[in-house]
C-alpha cells in the first residue's frame, strides 16, 4: 500500500508545530521558538488574579514577578524536540524571594530554558506562581 504523504493540515501547539499528512501521519515537527512560548507563559500568567502584596488590591501573577525570561535572556532557539521531561519547579532565593525554573531534561542532561524571579518572600505566593507555570505548560 502506498502511503499519500499530502500534508492535510498544520498542527500548533504550546511546543510544537507540525503536519499531518493523509494517512494522520506527522510530518515536519518542529520546535516553536522560546521567545513564542515565552510570550505566551507571560500572556497566561497576565490572565490569573493575584494578591502579590496583602492589603493592595488585586494584581495577576506577571505583576507579582520581578522578572521572568529565557535562560541568560540570549536564547533564540526552539523548543527542543527529544526531551524526557519537564521540570517546573521553584527554589529559596539566595538573599530573599524565589526563582521560577523551567528545566528540560532527557538522561542525564539537564538545560535551563525559563529562568523567573520575584522579591516577594511568601512561600504561598510562590507555591502559586509555579503551579500556574506547570498549569500553562500542562506539566
Amino acid at each position: 500500500m502506498e502511503k499519500n504523504e499530502t500534508i492535510v493540515r498544520t498542527v500548533k501547539d504550546i511546543f510544537t508545530t507540525y503536519d499531518v499528512n493523509a494517512d494522520g501521519y506527522v510530518r515536519n515537527e518542529r520546535g516553536n521558538k522560546l521567545t513564542d512560548i515565552h510570550k505566551y507563559i507571560i500572556e497566561e500568567l497576565k490572565k490569573i488574579d493575584a494578591v502579590c502584596y496583602p492589603g493592595e488590591g488585586t494584581a495577576n501573577l506577571n505583576d507579582c514577578l520581578d522578572y521572568f525570561h529565557n535562560e541568560d535572556n540570549t536564547k533564540k532557539g526552539t523548543w527542543p524536540l527529544k526531551y524526557t521531561w519537564i521540570a517546573c519547579y521553584y527554589v529559596t532565593g539566595g538573599s530573599e524571594g524565589y526563582y521560577f525554573h523551567i528545566d528540560m531534561i532527557s538522561g542525564d542532561k539537564r538545560e535551563l530554558l525559563f529562568l523567573g524571579k520575584t522579591l516577594i518572600e511568601r512561600r504561598e505566593l510562590a507555591a502559586e506562581i509555579n503551579a500556574a507555570i506547570a498549569n500553562i505548560l500542562k506539566v
